[in-house]
């Protein structure tokens, strides 16, 4: 079986990879048989060459999660270098969007009616009416 995966490169503490297509008995840093791109977290660069991924999918080639969540943050820029953002350089997710703080609500106060109001209007009792059967409900 054919795999698309990462291989390691660079020094201690400063990792470096390459996207490549290997059998998946050989090793990690084995011989490839294709290499498709570059990963770089510390610099938080990417380049894929996405057609010639997608070729090898097409034919059977199988890939890591790694590599499916790379390759699909190239989606439409095929050899270009992509600068990721600080959430997904380091293999995370994008933090939720902080939402404000909703204002407080200021309720719409019915209308006082005065003791003077001697005549009730038609309006304000249409208004009672449902609201007493709302309550009886």
């Amino acid at each position: 079986m054919i795999k698309i995966r990462l291989t390691r490169l660079g020094r201690k503490k400063r990792p470096y990879y390459r996207m490549v297509v290997l059998d998946v008995r050989s090793r990690r840093n084995g011989a490839a048989l294709d290499m498709l791109g570059f990963y770089d977290p510390v610099r938080k660069q990417l380049k894929l060459d996405v057609d010639k991924a997608n070729a090898w999918v097409a034919k059977g080639a199988q890939l890591s999660d790694t590599a499916k969540r790379l390759l699909g943050l190239c989606e439409g820029k095929s050899n270009e270098i992509i600068a990721l953002p600080k959430a997904e350089a380091k293999g995370q997710h994008a933090p939720a969007p902080v939402k404000p703080k909703a204002a407080a609500v200021v309720e719409e106060e019915a209308p006082v009616v005065k003791a003077d109001d001697a005549e009730a209007t038609p309006e304000a009792d249409a208004e009672a009416a449902p609201v007493a059967e709302e309550a009886t409900a």
